[in-house]
């Protein structure tokens, strides 16, 4: 299984923990069909290298302070306008961007846009855009310099 459908497993679970009311769960508070690793019998099977399944505790974990840098970065926006999806991709993009400094911003962006463009975007790519200004500004805000 590719990284990308990872990473759309995630922004699925993340897109759920939001509709859930972005309670912090833990790996022992969190409801099964957040944590099933791999359970081919749900209709709704949502699979997580065990590194994703750390990554989606570390981001709900963090949603304050993740939250707050993309509110930050929004000009004349508000966080709750935003789909649940586009919150999910925007969330594990500034998660990456902060927390993993090892993975390169073009790789993040990239990722990224492509998930929007799959899942948001209506065709005339406004979503794809806005996300890509949203990451830009995220970026130049935690100043976040990519070496290479």
């Amino acid at each position: 299984m590719s990284k990308l459908v990872f990473r759309e497993d995630l922004i699925k679970k993340l897109y759920i923990f939001d509709l859930l009311g972005a309670k912090n769960y833990s790996k022992q508070t969190a409801p099964d069909f957040l944590i099933e690793v791999d359970d081919e019998e749900k209709d709704f099977p949502l699979i997580l290298s065990d590194a994703d399944q750390e990554n989606f505790f570390q981001i709900t974990q963090n949603i304050s302070q993740i939250d707050e840098i993309i509110k930050d970065c929004l000009i004349e926006y508000h966080l709750a306008r935003l789909s649940y999806l586009d919150r999910a991709i925007i969330r594990l993009a500034t998660y990456s961007l902060v927390f993993e400094p090892q993975k390169a911003s073009s790789f993040i962006f990239t990722e990224m846009l492509e998930l929007t463009k799959t899942y948001t975007d209506l065709g005339d790519s406004k979503q794809k855009n806005f996300n890509h200004r949203l990451l830009t500004n995220i970026k130049a805000k935690i100043g976040r310099v990519d070496n290479g």
